[in-house]
């Protein structure tokens, strides 16, 4: 988590909410406690994508799987983090290389033709 965040374990124990640190906007927020809502109901582990704020501001994508679990007679939430900030910017990249001319900035065929409905004919 601190290598993710780079809030210390101290920080965020202190916090009283993480996730308030992590994800500063409401609708982030509630996202997260919607996905805890379906984890609670359905006992199942839960996966998802989201973007996380770090300690100095800039942003992660991070995917989170997030399993109920019984633990000295309470259930707990337990999460894994997965950085894919670099996955999702070179997924980013490849979009725009398929829809994009290689010489100029220019949308190509594929994009052309995709995004207006016609259809090439032969």
């Amino acid at each position: 988590m601190q290598e993710m965040s780079n809030y210390t374990l101290d920080e965020a124990n202190g916090s009283g909410d993480f996730n308030l640190l992590i994800h500063p906007g409401s609708e982030e927020r509630q996202d997260i406690l919607k996905s805890l809502s379906e984890i609670t109901k359905e006992k199942e582990c839960h996966e998802t994508e989201t973007v996380i704020r770090t300690k100095d501001g800039s942003e992660k994508t991070l995917l989170v799987s997030t399993s109920l679990i019984r633990y000295k007679n309470q259930d707990m939430f337990l999460s894994v983090w997965r950085d894919i900030t670099e996955r999702k910017r070179l997924e980013q990249k490849l979009l725009s290389m398929a829809h994009r001319d290689a010489l100029t900035p220019l949308p190509n065929r594929t994009s052309f033709f995709g995004s207006s409905g016609n259809k090439k004919s032969n």
